[in-house]
């Protein structure tokens, strides 16, 4: 098939087998360690004896590592220009699905001691061919660091050749989700990936994965597509606020107060603060409790604009005495909806509920007093 000039699904399959590489190393995670992606170069694992930076190379056609391709000098090439900075790393990794032939100078690379590596690299530049426009300045860069240091590089370096393509690297993952229902696997895979991607999205911004954070959220996506689910901790459930006039200006205060809900408001502030710092102890940093519970607090606002619609029809042309009346009935038929549970929770709270619920109030997408629905 043809490609327009613009066509950028190549680059995309790359990324996403970045993507899927990063998963599958995360399960290979020791206690302690962590993953960094593009910290350091595509993949980093530290605070381990066998700490890496890996560059990752995908091929959707059959390839093989001739002496000058582009992706083992273009490595080099970025490992020499932050050679000071991947000095800490004990391994410096080649992660590509082309293969080594038998009659390659890089077959056996692993065994080679080395003298014999940088004799190799040396050897490949010193005799000068016609067409070398991509391969001379790479080499050029490569070879104009300090003998010692470019040796000290080599002796570091590994090719991990023939690596699984993204049908077979799927396939490996896979066999870590044996508890999960097969039709889920995709699923199973696809948050996965996506947690990876929007890591950098939070404070501190940085885009790294420790062994304890990944097995947090497998266990999350396990229960979640098992069944299994988790309870809300209740922790806070009794928690009373100690300073209640910090609060009188937000919006979901003023609301309560402007249907002359007053005596109601210290309940409200209690269920946003104890929902508040039960997501802050317990769930800061968990990829798939954010995605549920925003899913949840859409669903939630929608439940309670229904509900609102039907309390308007009992004020349809009444005064305002009437309509604050019914306001308040509105509203404390919202603070007593069933708590129900949502994605990985099995059990939910009402202080937690409510405390959503005024959330939801304080962004500015939910009134209590009942206006009067105009015609459309």
């Amino acid at each position: 098939m043809k490609r327009l000039p613009f066509d950028d699904t190549l680059t995309k399959l790359g990324d996403i087998y970045h993507y899927l590489t990063v998963v599958k190393l995360c399960f290979e995670l020791k206690d302690g360690e962590k993953i960094f992606v593009e910290e350091y170069g595509d993949i980093s694992k530290k605070y381990s004896e066998e700490s890496y930076q890996a560059e990752v190379k995908h091929h959707t056609s059959k390839t093989y590592l001739s002496d000058r391709s582009p992706e083992i000098w273009n490595t080099l090439k970025n490992w020499v220009k932050s050679k000071n900075s991947i000095d800490e790393f004990k391994h410096l990794l080649l992660l590509t699905t082309s293969s080594i032939g038998e009659d390659s100078v890089f077959n056996n690379w692993d065994e080679k001691s080395v003298d014999e590596r940088y004799t190799i690299i040396k050897n490949i530049g010193e005799t000068k061919e016609e067409r070398e426009k991509t391969f001379r300045p790479l080499y050029n860069e490569v070879m104009k660091i300090e003998k010692d240091e470019l040796k000290n590089l080599l002796g570091k370096f590994c090719i991990v050749h023939s690596q699984p393509n993204v049908s077979e690297i799927k396939r490996s993952i896979i066999t870590h989700l044996l508890v999960v229902p097969e039709d889920k696997y995709e699923l199973f895979i696809d948050s996965l990936v996506g947690y990876v991607i929007r890591r950098p999205e939070q404070p501190p911004y940085s885009w790294e994965i420790s062994k304890e954070e990944f097995k947090e959220l497998v266990v999350n996506i396990r229960d979640k597509y098992t069944g299994e689910g988790l309870n809300l901790p209740d922790t806070y459930q009794d928690y009373m606020v100690d300073d209640y006039d910090s609060y009188q200006n937000k919006r979901f205060v003023k609301e309560i107060k402007r249907i002359n809900f007053d005596k109601e408001t210290n309940n409200a502030i209690n269920d946003v603060w104890r929902k508040n710092n039960t997501i802050i102890e317990y769930f800061t940093d968990n990829y798939i409790f954010s995605k549920d519970l925003k899913a949840y607090k859409s669903e939630l606002n929608t439940n309670l604009q229904y509900l609102k619609k039907e309390h308007q029809l009992n004020c349809i042309g009444e005064v305002d005495k009437r309509r604050i009346l019914e306001s308040k009935k509105y509203y404390l038929k919202s603070m007593q909806l069933p708590a129900l549970g949502f994605g990985i929770v099995r059990n939910n709270w009402r202080f937690f509920q409510n405390g959503i619920i005024h959330e939801i109030v304080d962004d500015g997408n939910l009134y209590w007093y009942l206006e009067e629905e105009k015609d459309e």
